[in-house]
């Protein structure tokens, strides 16, 4: 499963933000990433512990007609931390 993935089944509504939580966890977690493009591990475990966080406080505290569109900015992050590793492969 990839992130397109897991955005198709948001928009069908075939899963909720929860379980769309644990999706993105394993996602990011599949894999052990190469650091070199990182400037430390802390680094990237940071940034994908603030995807968590952030997607629990979208569950917690926006109302359910606020929630698919902050999902979607959330997304575009763990977009942005699988691309960041896949560069970083790719240049390794």
């Amino acid at each position: 499963m990839n992130v397109e993935d897991i955005e198709k089944k948001l928009d069908a509504r075939e899963i909720g933000i929860k379980e769309a939580q644990r999706l993105v966890a394993v996602l990011l977690n599949a894999r052990e990433p190469t650091w070199a493009g990182w400037v430390s591990p802390n680094e990237r475990e940071s940034a994908v512990r603030k995807v968590d966080n952030e997607l629990e406080l979208i569950i917690y505290t926006l109302k359910p007609e606020s929630q698919h569109a902050a999902v979607a900015s959330v997304m575009a992050e763990v977009k942005t931390i699988l691309e960041r590793d896949a560069e970083v492969a790719n240049n390794s």
